[in-house]
């Protein structure tokens, strides 16, 4: 592992973060994603790949037919944040427009109709689209300026928009303009506010809302009075999150030991054991994977594929060390159904193990890996520039919190003409008042640019937007 002073930001709209000297690798989160039995990754090129079960078009390849190897999606190069659970996909491209593909039974592509697809299928004709999630049969997805949608099946609220009823197109979640990320699971969802607040709807039988009671809910409730949320990611049945000072929490179902804290359901936030470096996270139907600071991946919940990718099949309901060791990892993914497993190293290798009865490990076979295998020769996996009109952020690592003033670099790619004024830059402490920072883009050309900032200890919290 080695100390790094820069920091990127996989969604340029908006996305709440810590900051941290210190940083697990340089891919975001959204270079790689799982559904029930199929997988996809970004390339550094803006390719986007896909492997696995495809009997529902949910590769995106034009067909119905499996794959064992990843098959490129189209002939594009703009594809910049990728997101899957149970048979359908979704992605935005670096134009800001939204394209969904798969299982579409209860209109969770939000192509406005329930009609399946095989290849990329756009949503509506907005292009101002900043961050998507994919819950097990809806989906939530953030514009520009901080507004969220959801579609698809809405049987327990999960919608979020006051009713019961599905909706095969985006229904605008409330008015606010502040949502920054969210996450869907079976029938509920977990989302968070610029100020960094935790809101969560749907429902909430094993407690996954996390509001402490098991009633459901049809429009977002906070959890807690905490400002200090940086990261949601969603199981099935349960819920997890990391604070700003890289402490990571769980609640909801824990019938495999998916939470990470021992036996028992939890219906309100409990910390997964005492450390505080942890950085990202994703969780399956029934197991989590999780990054800490030093670059090392942890899992817990189910293991009966071998998802863990500790050579094993057993399980717990406490963080293990998986990944079959070492601590170059950047990124992490988990698939659904069966169990399987997707990481990127800080080489920009690519790896997998879990079930693999339809080939979604992507090794070229459909034999089940106890342990990470290489997925190809290539190191240029993981790109997530997200979409903008002038130039994007492309990457985000989330941490501990800073302890001391020092000097952040952000580094960005930008499509067409470069305009040096193109900022809005915000900067957050812990509940305090938005300041604006000073704009000092440089050009590094080649279609790249940086700006510098100081940060120090009172501020280990920022809001990145970006607009031309």
């Amino acid at each position: 592992m080695k100390n790094t002073p820069h920091i990127t930001a996989a969604v340029a709209a908006a996305l709440l973060a810590s900051v941290t000297e210190t940083v697990a690798g340089n891919i975001a989160p959204a270079s790689i994603a799982g559904g029930d039995n199929h997988s996809l990754a970004l390339k550094q090129d803006g390719t986007l790949w896909a492997w696995g079960l495809n009997n529902n078009g949910q590769l995106g390849i034009g067909t119905t037919v499996n794959a064992n190897a990843p098959a490129r999606v189209g002939e594009e190069n703009d594809w910049t944040f990728v997101a899957a659970s149970g048979n359908q996909t979704l992605a935005i491209k670096r134009d800001g427009t939204l394209w969904a593909w798969g299982l579409n039974s209860y209109g969770q592509l939000g192509t406005g109709t329930t009609v399946n697809t095989n290849a990329p299928a756009r949503v509506g004709e907005e292009s101002n689209w900043a961050f998507v999630a994919a819950g097990y049969y809806h989906t939530m997805a953030i514009k520009k300026d901080g507004s969220l949608w959801t579609w698809g099946w809405n049987n327990r609220g999960q919608l979020g928009i006051g009713t019961t009823v599905n909706t095969n197109a985006p229904a605008r979640v409330g008015t606010d303009n502040d949502w920054v990320s969210a996450a869907g699971g079976y029938s509920h969802t977990v989302a968070l506010k610029e100020d960094g607040s935790l809101w969560a709807w749907g429902w909430n039988t094993y407690g996954e809302v996390g509001d402490g009671t098991g009633q459901q809910r049809n429009t977002p409730v906070r959890i807690g009075e905490d400002n200090d949320w940086a990261y949601v990611a969603k199981g099935n049945d349960n819920s997890l999150a990391i604070k700003t000072n890289g402490t990571l929490w769980a609640w909801g179902r824990n019938n495999y030991g998916q939470l990470g804290v021992g036996g028992g359901n939890r219906n309100a936030p409990v910390q997964v054991g005492d450390t505080n470096n942890w950085v990202s996270l994703s969780s399956g139907i029934f197991h989590t994977l999780a990054l800490k600071q030093d670059g090392t991946v942890w899992a817990w919940g189910s293991n009966g594929n071998g998802q863990y990718g500790d050579g094993t099949t057993t399980g717990g309901n406490v963080p293990v060390r998986g990944g079959g060791g070492g601590d170059d990892w950047a990124a992490v993914a988990t698939g659904g159904e069966w169990g399987h497993s997707l990481a990127i190293k800080q080489d920009g290798s690519l790896w997998a193990w879990g079930n693999n009865g339809n080939g979604q490990v992507g090794d070229g076979t459909n034999q089940q890996r106890l342990s990470p295998v290489r997925i190809g020769l290539e190191n240029n996996w993981g790109f997530a520039a997200s979409s903008a009109e002038g130039f994007t952020i492309t990457d985000i690592r989330l941490g501990a919190v800073i302890d001391e003033e020092r000097e952040i670099t952000l580094l960005f790619d930008y499509a067409g003409t470069f305009t040096p004024v193109l900022t809005a830059r915000t900067w957050y402490d812990l509940g305090g008042t938005p300041t604006t920072l000073p704009n000092n883009v440089i050009d590094l050309g080649g279609g790249k640019a940086k700006m510098t900032i100081t940060v120090s200890a009172d501020t280990p919290r920022a809001f990145f937007r970006i607009e031309e």
